[in-house]
């Protein structure tokens, strides 16, 4: 509509959105009549505010995603104007140099000939309560294409929507219609474009890092299954759940700095799967769990079968400091299905979408419909089996069961990634393996180190080394050695102390199992310590005037105090030493 401008007005806002949920408000309402702020008066049906429908025209610019992913998965397609989607537009063409971002619909090539958001009014000044409806309605228009904007499009994680964040303001024109009142359209609108403090000069460098870490992220097959699950673990594998380091709320912080929330996973996820041109979307929601309802974001993913399927990196990322843990509850599953290791709650109880992204009621978006079951096969239980240890060391085992479930476990981990759907039951099986050898373990040997002794226990010779001097009994079974299930030991011992020759014996159920001897280095005369008195039997072996051989052969070993082979006066002076406590006999050679 060509208009000749008779009066024009320049408005100004601050645009403050916060990532969950996102929020407007508007302050320094400025344009020629006066200079106030205003709260929204009369409907907008009795100034004849109108919004225009969608026109047939395409615009130039590009509404291609980060990866060139084809337009229809993503929250532009739902935009309901042109003004919207031309500021969706001018925003994903930041380069993080722009200080200013200027979207003239009157000059500019490509908004020129748009239909843009045009009001009528009867009087002329505008009053002051009109005036503040047609503020809203510029507020609400640009909020909502900044929330698609945001779900959409991760890679600009530099701009800083928020408090004293990027503002914007807007020129609108007028004129008086021949068919009575008057018809006002916006013209021009301007953002002042605020870069978060953490990238400040550093844009540039950090986009290229994060595009970078795109093109490298490990990815394992071509299909979407394939690609999917690479990402899924391999984010699970790399990036630890953070809620308050810096950058947790953007890819960057998930794949530049291995630290991300639950939006730092989703949005990571969808860069990638971007770049591999899978259909992916950013859902944010309400996580309810044991711990309550929390805010939360996954992902939706279209796969080949024409369905949308859930998928939540970060709740099934269960990786510890000791062990990496990937659980599949959340990996392209339905609204029926059910987490069973994860809450125990089905997708459509545990994960609860809202589309009101603002909470302020501008726009609600919709979210494709879930698929009612998961894609394919559940590798869960594999993942949990492939955790299982055996209680006790594999040598308290008999060598035929330790070594069949030894042989499962690897079986396991060699189960192919990405199996389809036909292939369940190969799942199925190395799981029922892996539980069936760990169910016939067979203890063979009822006693084993403490946790955290340096006991040993050489069943070749069946001895026992590695304990301290002068352990009592009693000591010796609270410390440095256990039972195992309903095991007893006897020890026969020459005094109260531990030494040399020490038997101990193993029974169940008073049958003997086992029997063990103690070997403590240095202590020759088998009294439990070392000292000048195990020295003068060396110095009697050194000086010819006793044999070796007149020693048993724990005897003998323990002569050999310094462990070097050879018993000599040099056993004889670390014994001496010891005694004096100078020195300590090492009693794990």
């Amino acid at each position: 509509m060509a208009i000749k401008r008779a009066v024009s007005v320049l408005l100004s806002a601050v645009l403050l959105i916060s990532i969950f949920p996102l929020n407007i408000f508007a302050s320094n309402i400025d344009f020629c009549i006066e200079s106030e702020t205003f709260e929204t008066g009369l409907p907008m049906e009795e100034i004849g505010l109108e919004y225009p429908q969608s026109p047939s025209k395409t615009t130039s610019i590009s509404t291609q995603s980060y990866s060139g992913a084809a337009v229809g998965v993503n929250f532009y397609e739902q935009l309901e104007n042109d003004t919207q989607r031309a500021v969706y537009n001018a925003l994903k063409g930041l380069d993080g140099s722009e200080t200013t971002l200027v979207l003239n619909f009157a000059e500019d090539e490509g908004y020129e000939d748009m239909a843009l958001l045009t009001f009528y009014t009867d009087e002329y000044p505008i009053l002051p309560v009109n005036m503040s409806t047609i503020d809203q309605t510029v507020y609400r228009n640009v909020q909502v294409a900044i929330e698609a904007f945001q779900k959409d499009c991760p890679e600009t994680f530099w701009v800083k929507f928020g408090e004293s964040g990027t503002s914007f303001n807007y020129s609108l024109s007028g004129d008086y219609n021949p068919s009575g009142g008057y018809v006002w359209e916006t013209f021009k609108i301007t953002f002042s474009i605020v870069v978060k403090a953490e990238h400040s000069g550093s844009v540039a460098q950090t986009r290229a890092q994060l595009q970078q870490a795109v093109v490298d992220f490990p990815i394992t097959g071509t299909s979407r299954y394939q690609i999917c699950q690479s990402i899924h673990d391999g984010l699970a594998r790399t990036v630890t759940f953070d809620l308050y380091s810096d950058y947790v709320n953007e890819a960057t912080g998930a794949l530049l700095y291995g630290r991300a929330s639950a939006e730092g996973y989703s949005k990571a996820f969808k860069l990638i799967c971007d770049y591999y041109d899978v259909p992916t979307m950013i859902v944010s929601g309400k996580k309810v769990s044991s711990y309550g309802v929390t805010n939360h974001m996954w992902n939706y993913v279209l796969m080949e079968d024409d369905q949308w399927y859930l998928i939540d990196c970060e709740w099934d990322d269960q990786t510890t400091e000791a062990y990496i843990i990937i659980y599949y509850d959340f990996f392209l599953v339905g609204s029926q299905t059910y987490a069973v290791h994860l809450g125990g709650k089905k997708i459509c109880e545990s994960h609860l979408p809202l589309g009101d992204f603002s909470g302020k009621g501008y726009k609600t978006f919709v979210y494709p419909t879930l698929s009612e079951t998961s894609l394919d096969v559940d590798y869960t239980a594999l993942t949990i089996a492939l955790q299982l240890e055996p209680k006790h060391p594999d040598e308290n085992y008999t060598v035929s069961t330790i070594t069949a479930f030894n042989n499962a476990i690897i079986a396991g981990l060699n189960v192919d990634p990405f199996l389809t759907s036909d292939g369940q039951c190969i799942i199925d099986q190395a799981v029922d393996a892996i539980l069936t050898a760990y169910n016939n373990l067979e203890v063979q040997y009822f006693l084993k180190s403490a946790q955290g002794s340096t006991a040993v226990i050489d069943r070749a010779n069946h001895t026992i080394y590695g304990l301290d001097v002068g352990v009592s009994g009693e000591e010796l079974m609270s410390s440095w050695l256990k039972t195992i299930d309903q095991a007893s030991v006897e020890i026969i011992a020459s005094g109260d102390v531990i030494g040399t020759g020490t038997v101990i014996e193993v029974y169940i159920n008073e049958i003997l199992q086992e029997t063990l001897t103690v070997l403590i280095f240095g202590d020759v005369d088998c009294d439990g310590y070392t000292s000048a008195t195990d020295a003068l039997y060396i110095d009697l072996i050194v000086a010819g005037l006793n044999d070796v051989s007149g020693l048993n052969s724990l005897a003998a070993q323990a002569a050999d105090a310094n462990h070097d082979g050879t018993i000599d006066a040099l056993d004889s002076a670390l014994l001496k030493d010891a005694g004096l406590f100078l020195q300590t006999v090492d009693q794990t050679p």
